[in-house]
């Protein structure tokens, strides 16, 4: 069953031909990194400058999705002085990106304003469609649903980051860590199965007192399988069950405590 599901996966990515066109656009805080926005002072403030802070999982999904995409923008609206702790982040995971852009702390642009014109310097480059990361303490969902209507053929995925538990609008795909991105950029064939467990076990391996850096303690945590909603391909299913089942366990014992 295996290797069938091996071959099948080959035929699909020769026949995708878009799969070399996309590009990842994805939020910093609260996204690639723990950073806890929502509490920002003072906790926020230290956690913007430890940088070694990464979700756990999210490296290994941006270092599998880099032969299948033409570059990583990270867009973050953190002050320039913000921006050598988010190159000191992706160097220590070695995630390859082609720019990051943080804001001018003088500058009268708005937050959203400024995600706006920054995503759509990225669109003015080439041709790519994109996949935009985010997260739902802020607006990221609201600024990317706004890219997604101005250009309709050039969105490929939204995947905002289930943190406070807002309500998911339609052309959102919600994630709780980053194994949900990467079944689903499985099912789209910029993933094969190898990458996907890479990400699964970076997750099951973490030891109970260490899935903080899954699910922080200030995060929603999900304790129903239910809550996981979407289709998981049959090759996927035990692999899903146990990242799952890890993560409910978890979100039981914290609730407890």
């Amino acid at each position: 069953m295996r290797i069938l599901s091996t071959l099948l996966f080959a035929v699909f990515i020769s026949l995708n031909i878009s799969a070399s066109s996309v590009s990842v656009i994805s939020d910093f805080d609260d996204t690639i990194k723990r950073s806890n926005i929502p509490n920002i002072w003072p906790r926020g403030v230290a956690n913007t400058i430890l940088w070694r802070k990464s979700y756990t999982g999210m490296p290994e999904l941006l270092n599998g999705l880099e032969s299948e995409i033409n570059g990583l923008y990270v867009l973050s609206a953190s002050p320039k002085v913000i921006k050598p702790f988010i190159k000191a982040l992706l160097k220590k995971y070695q995630i390859s990106y082609d720019d990051i852009f943080t804001r001018n702390i003088l500058a009268t642009e708005e937050k959203i304003a400024y995600k706006m014109n920054r995503i759509e310097s990225v669109l003015a480059k080439g041709s790519d469609k994109l996949i935009l990361i985010g997260d739902d303490v802020e607006a990221d969902q609201e600024v990317y649903l706004k890219i997604s209507e101005k250009h309709p053929d050039r969105v490929e995925e939204i995947y905002i980051h289930n943190v406070v538990n807002r309500e998911v609008p339609a052309g959102v795909t919600s994630f709780f860590t980053p194994y949900d991105i990467a079944v689903s950029e499985y099912k789209k064939g910029r993933l094969n199965y190898d990458q996907v467990e890479i990400v699964a076990n970076s997750i099951i391996n973490t030891k109970i007192k260490k899935m903080y850096r899954v699910i922080p303690k200030y995060a929603y945590c999900p304790t129903e399988v239910l809550e996981f909603n979407y289709l998981v391909p049959e090759d996927l299913e035990i692999l899903t069950a146990a990242v799952n089942m890890k993560i409910i366990a978890y979100c039981l014992a914290r609730n407890v405590d």
